[in-house]
């Protein structure tokens, strides 16, 4: 089955929602990148948090680049995406695996780190790029996400991302809204 993007909206517009399947990009970057399982769950959590993000604040050939620059192992990712769904990520640590957290999960805020900055640089097709910056709040890149779309771009949301990881380190499924 291949990715997919699905979105909607209320009669009143007052509300817009995202979906997306993006198991086939995160097995690709898995594989690509030869990503362990802490680096596979918070690059894959940062391609499809990406890809939402494309799809909620561009439009046409405009771009987007996320930076997630934290004080843990992986040390640094990095995504570029497009209002045409196109993505492509880079991990600096690819090699990173972790104990699972205490509910049994893996602990990508331990990989990610609790203290950096969430770098979004939008390229609108202007004479510059504009560039918003918050703190990492919690490492888990979907609040990290949302804490940006709710300081920098004054949007209310609520964002999930999640990445199975196999024992093989292959990629199950991954997902996000």
């Amino acid at each position: 089955m291949s990715d997919y993007l699905v979105k909607g909206v209320t009669v009143d517009g007052a509300f817009r929602m995202l979906a997306v399947n993006g198991t086939e990009i995160v097995q690709t970057a898995q594989i690509d990148h030869d990503t362990w399982s802490a680096s596979s769950a918070a690059l894959g959590r940062t391609l499809i948090g990406t890809l939402l993000l494309s799809s909620v604040l561009l439009k046409n050939d405009e771009k987007l680049t996320v930076r997630i620059l934290g004080d843990g192992p992986v040390d640094g990712i990095v995504a570029d995406g497009n209002a045409n769904g196109t993505i492509k990520g880079y991990i600096s640590q690819p090699h990173v695996n972790l104990p699972l957290n205490p509910v049994g999960k893996i602990d990508v805020r331990r990989a990610v780190g609790t203290k950096g900055m969430v770098n979004v640089t939008k390229d609108l097709g202007l004479k510059e790029p504009f560039t918003g910056q918050v703190p990492i709040t919690s490492g888990e890149i979907a609040e990290d996400l949302t804490y940006y779309l709710a300081k920098s771009e004054q949007i209310s949301s609520a964002m999930g991302l999640s990445v199975f990881v196999n024992q093989d380190n292959s990629i199950g499924v991954a997902g996000g809204f």
